[in-house]
C-alpha cells in the first residue's frame, strides 16, 4: 500500500468566488475553512454506548484580504445584493496549498469585514462566508 505524500506550495492556493478568481489576499494563512459539526459523537447510556453520525456539511470560510484588493469590489456588490431582490447564493471553489480541491455550495456573505485604517501598515480585512455544503475531494 502506497501513501500519497503531497508537498505544500503556496502558489497552488486558489480561491474562486462566484466564478471570479480572488486577488489581493493578505499574507500568512489568509484562508480558513471551518466545518460546523463534528463527524460523529458517542452517546453513553446506562448499558451501552451508541455512535451518532452527523450529516451536517455546512460551515464557514474566512478569507483575509488586503484593504486595497480588487476582489473586495465584487464582494461588496454581492453583499449589497443580499439585502435586495437580487439576493442569491453562490459557489466557491478552493484549491489548497497541497493541491486538494474543495467545492463550497450555497454560499453567502455573513460579514464583509471591518475597516481599520490610519496606522503605519495596512490591516487585514476578513470576509466571512456561510456555506451550506462543503465537499472535499481527495
Amino acid at each position: 500500500m502506497s501513501v500519497l505524500v503531497r508537498n505544500y506550495n503556496q502558489a497552488l492556493t486558489v480561491v474562486i468566488v462566484d466564478l471570479i478568481p480572488q486577488v489581493g489576499l493578505f499574507e500568512g494563512d489568509p484562508i480558513r475553512l471551518i466545518p460546523n459539526e463534528e463527524g460523529s459523537a458517542i452517546t453513553t447510556g446506562t448499558y451501552e454506548s451508541t455512535t451518532s453520525f452527523s450529516t451536517d456539511q455546512s460551515g464557514q470560510l474566512e478569507v483575509d484580504y488586503k484593504p486595497g484588493s480588487a476582489s473586495l469590489i465584487q464582494l461588496k456588490t454581492l453583499w449589497r445584493n443580499q439585502k435586495t431582490f437580487r439576493a442569491k447564493t453562490f459557489s466557491i471553489q478552493l484549491v489548497t496549498g497541497v493541491g486538494e480541491p474543495v467545492s463550497l455550495q450555497g454560499c453567502s456573505i455573513q460579514s464583509i469585514g471591518q475597516s481599520t485604517t490610519g496606522g503605519k501598515v495596512q490591516q487585514v480585512k476578513t470576509v466571512i462566508f456561510n456555506i451550506e455544503k462543503i465537499t472535499e475531494t481527495i
